[in-house]
């Protein structure tokens, strides 16, 4: 009997300091052209398909390597709290030579205003099928506040 696969549970918390209001840093992360900017930065750059930051509203983007789709993201937004916080559900699906992966996760995203700046909290409920790395999906939330911090 072949064994069964078991899913991979972790959470990621990612804290980012910016020199501005929870408000005006809420403002800019939910800002469509600047979202679009984040998610076409490095492999998605010709990948973005949708980016709509309102309740219920949709992020598509393509993971494409050498010019070959070999995954797609999807986030939906389920709840925003301007100047507060942010609740989204992610999924990723990405083809493999050796095995297909599915990834899955809660997205929290807490603006906390620290004296004259803004706090970004960020935790990820992660939930994968086939084995995966914590610090891949650190690593990612890192990259992402690197290129909002550098598009500001």
């Amino acid at each position: 009997m072949p064994e069964k696969k078991k899913s991979r549970h972790f959470t990621v918390v990612v804290r980012r300091e910016f020199p501005m209001s929870a408000e005006d840093a809420y403002s800019a992360w939910t800002d469509p052209e600047i979202r679009r900017s984040v998610l076409a930065h490095g492999r998605y750059k010709n990948g973005v398909k949708e980016v709509s930051v309102s309740v219920g509203g949709l992020e598509r983007y393509e993971d494409r390597w050498k010019n070959r789709l070999y995954g797609a993201t999807t986030r939906r937004y389920l709840i925003l709290r301007p100047a507060k916080m942010i609740v989204a559900q992610s999924e990723t699906s990405v083809e493999g030579d050796m095995f297909d992966q599915h990834f899955v996760k809660q997205e929290l995203l807490l603006f906390k205003t620290k004296d004259a700046s803004c706090e970004i909290v960020a935790s990820d409920q992660c939930i994968s099928i086939e084995p995966s790395f914590v610090h891949s999906a650190e690593a990612s939330l890192t990259e992402t506040f690197d290129i909002f911090a550098n598009m500001l």
